[in-house]
């Protein structure tokens, strides 16, 4: 484990012991929580990664929170991935002849995590919130590879054989966070929080091959199947980062 990674694991310990106290420092005349809050109630998160980048907070796309008052607020994250890849290669064994062995394969794949959390805040102090949340996350997978051998010799089509794998993956968990935000203006905040998820995962796998013969031959069909339900409980780690409200 890096260094930067051993500090980004101990920052959010640090914050919330420390947040509290900061805040207790005199603040301009004023200048509350909860007042910016009613005013400002939309805001994104930005989670603090290695080599001191920033990336979204609660998911990969997108991390918005809204405040429907200084104490209540709903957290979307979202994050995807889509994929779409297609290789060819061609290999001689032998130059000395006209045997050629041909590859195809095409890679197709589709993920993405939805998650909804309720947060409770408290305002211990005018520029100090704790809060705790929960709520459900949603995660929804797809992936399709083939890959096609062809052997041609004096441009005639020996043998084919196809590999096909198809999977999904289908998850359903609880997540409960507890944390600490301090606010250095009304429009900027730092936040740190640790996690907890609750996780239920239903995957389904599918691998066929088909082997097409040079001579008349049926072509030779056969095909597995996988199903995996698995239930965990994960911690989720400590994470830092900055809210920006508007």
């Amino acid at each position: 484990m890096s260094n930067w990674n051993r500090i980004l694991r101990v920052l959010p310990a640090v914050f919330l012991f420390t947040g509290w106290g900061v805040a207790q420092e005199r603040s301009p005349s004023g200048f509350h929580v909860d007042s910016v809050l009613q005013k400002k109630p939309w805001s994104f998160q930005f989670r603090s990664n290695e080599n001191f980048t920033f990336g979204s907070f609660e998911g990969s796309i997108l991390s918005v929170k809204y405040h429907f008052s200084p104490g209540h607020a709903l957290r979307l994250g979202l994050s995807a991935d889509f994929g779409d890849s297609e290789q060819d290669q061609e290999k001689y064994p032998n130059l000395d002849t006209t045997q050629v062995d041909i590859f195809t394969q095409e890679d197709n794949s589709f993920a993405t995590v939805i998650s909804l959390l309720y947060l409770r805040h408290y305002s211990l102090s005018s520029r100090f919130l704790f809060y705790w949340g929960a709520g459900p996350t949603f995660n929804i997978s797809r992936e399709r590879k083939t890959l096609m051998r062809k052997r041609v010799i004096n441009d005639t089509l020996f043998s084919q054989i196809t590999d096909t794998y198809t999977g999904t993956a289908n998850a359903f968990g609880i997540k409960s966070i507890l944390g600490g935000e301090l606010f250095l203006s009304s429009r900027i905040s730092i936040i740190a929080e640790y996690g907890l998820l609750f996780n239920y995962r239903r995957s389904t796998s599918e691998t066929s091959r088909i082997i097409r013969p040079f001579s008349s031959e049926k072509p030779s069909r056969s095909l597995q199947k996988n199903t995996q339900n698995q239930f965990s409980i994960r911690g989720l780690g400590g994470r830092i980062g900055v809210s920006l409200y508007f």
